[in-house]
């Protein structure tokens, strides 16, 4: 599909003569001093990776225990209805008559015809005359011991998102700003269209311009899509609810001093389905004290706690798990090209329901730019803190982020504006020993055994992500741009018997193209 874009103006400028000046009024004009800014924003891109596949190759797996997963055939595709889950996964292994045990394998596959998943078999399937004593014919649909995780899919995925924005106040004052989109998403060659999804955004400032300031954001979207990594569940779209909330409040108590107090929120609830959300907050007490008129020393304090919400009933409980920290360091502009902060300090990661499941780290929250000059930036971020595992309960985790991004403004006139990013995220997951399932390799083949025994679930993942684009802004209210993002994960589990299994490696490229219009 090819996206036809016009020059700005170039219908309504034609047609009725209207100038540009005109134009801009229309994307932005007060009612009552409430300043209405209509939104368009249209994109396409393509995925190569949509369900976040493996990238270890065509592995399959075999689970020895009886009753084998049932297969069916729905809308033309296969799924199968594994033992360890209640929904119904993307199937694309063999389809066979007969399955009968065997002392290597406890079960083999009999001497009867197989069946490639994308072949459409009878659904009634006599035991053949020549089967072994131990085979069992099978009568309603076809059973198989084998699955393979879901295979590469690409695809090229078109948004619409109209919305609209509303603002009282300009944002180099005091002001208030609404605003509202919905996303609506179609994967052309799956043939999907998910439920049109909403987001809505609230931002805000006062200053008194005394003593007092306040600022603050909120933003709460509904999605409907397919999950890929750790929480991938193949063709089945994921609708969640997600709420993230910040603010600020600080108070100068004399011209060199002020205390604050900050916080966040980060709520996720996935509905009908066998995730774990989470719901978890954070507050900050602290004050700084200027040296200068250009940098301020900091010291803050924080507690907080993570709570994870069942999808289902089906899930298992996880407990609740509190956090304290300090931090201690400075903030404002360094030099005259110079500019961020810088923190250090001591994080302790507490779950009180289990004895002797606390640990604690070292912490960093750094954020800096630098001006090369008037067209180039420069940024630098890096987060080092702790977490809980989603997937395991009391399972601990320590993560560190770093991510690098330079903007470098084209030409003159201010239009056209080049970027690019790396980040790189490890996570280092404490040793955590429990009976579980297990797939152990087999030698020779690329088969992999289900094995039920004690596991260690201790891994380390790392995610690297490269991004980079171009925007051309014509007018203020109309931006052009084409993006390019990749993203590999990796784990490494202390078990091999977890690998490449409930946790696959994978990559993805992406491309999009798009344009915005609206302030």
């Amino acid at each position: 599909m090819v996206l036809a874009l016009l020059p700005p103006g170039s219908l309504l400028g034609a047609a009725s003569g209207i100038e540009a000046y005109q134009i801009d009024q229309w994307m932005s004009y007060e009612v009552k001093g409430v300043r209405i800014r209509p939104q368009l924003d249209i994109n396409m891109m393509y995925n190569n990776n949509v369900f976040s596949a493996s990238d270890v190759g065509a592995v399959e797996y075999v689970d020895p225990r009886t009753p084998t997963y049932n297969v069916f055939d729905v809308n033309g595709g296969y799924v199968y209805r594994p033992a360890f889950g209640q929904i119904s996964q993307p199937y694309s292994g063999a389809l066979q008559y007969q399955i009968y045990n065997d002392a290597s394998l406890n079960q083999r596959i009999a001497a009867s015809p197989v069946f490639a998943s994308s072949v459409h078999p009878p659904l009634t399937v006599a035991t053949p005359a020549d089967a072994p004593a131990t085979a069992t014919g099978i009568l309603a649909g076809f059973q198989t011991n084998r699955f393979t995780l879901n295979p590469r899919v690409a695809d090229l995925i078109g948004t619409v998102s109209p919305g609209v924005s509303f603002q009282v106040g300009s944002e180099d004052e005091n002001y208030l700003n609404l605003q509202y989109q919905s996303d609506n998403t179609r994967y052309f060659d799956l043939g999907v269209a998910p439920v049109p999804m909403h987001r809505i955004q609230l931002a805000g400032k006062y200053d008194n311009q005394s003593r007092l300031r306040m600022e603050g954001t909120h933003s709460t979207e509904f999605v409907s899509s397919f999950m890929g990594g750790w929480v991938n569940l193949g063709r089945t779209l994921v609708d969640r609810w997600t709420h993230a909330t910040t603010g600020r409040v600080t108070y100068d108590s004399s011209e060199k001093t002020d205390v604050y107090v900050s916080g966040s929120r980060n709520y996720l609830n996935y509905e009908g389905v066998n995730l774990y959300g989470n719901d978890g907050w954070r507050g900050n007490l602290g004050a700084s004290y200027k040296p200068t008129d250009r940098l301020s020393v900091f010291v803050e304090g924080g507690y907080g706690l993570t709570d994870f919400i069942r999808g289902t009933s089906a899930l298992g409980f996880i407990p609740t798990s509190h956090v304290y920290g300090g931090f201690v360091g400075v903030r404002g502009q360094f030099t005259e090209r110079l500019e961020g902060s810088i923190g250090g300090g001591y994080e302790i990661r507490e779950f009180p329901d289990i004895p002797g499941a606390s640990f604690s780290i070292p912490a960093a929250n750094i954020s800096v730019s630098y001006a090369f000059r008037e067209t180039t930036k420069f940024s630098l971020a890096y987060i080092r803190r702790t977490d809980n595992a989603a997937q395991i309960a009391r399972q601990g985790v320590t993560y560190d982020t770093t991510t690098f991004n330079v903007q470098q403004a084209l030409g003159t006139t201010g239009s056209w504006l080049a970027t690019a990013g790396v980040s790189y995220q490890g996570g280092s997951f404490d040793s955590l020993t429990g009976f579980g399932a297990a797939y152990e390799p087999i030698a020779g083949t690329t088969l992999r055994s289900l094995s039920l025994r004690t596991v260690d679930y201790k891994r380390d993942d790392s995610m690297m992500s490269l991004s980079g684009g171009i925007s051309y802004m014509p007018r203020r209210w109309l931006r052009f741009g084409l993006n390019y993002s990749y993203d590999n994960y990796s784990v490494d589990y202390a078990d091999a018997g977890l690998k490449d299994v409930f946790l696959p490696t994978y990559d993805a490229h992406r491309v999009m193209v798009g344009v915005q219009i609206g302030y």
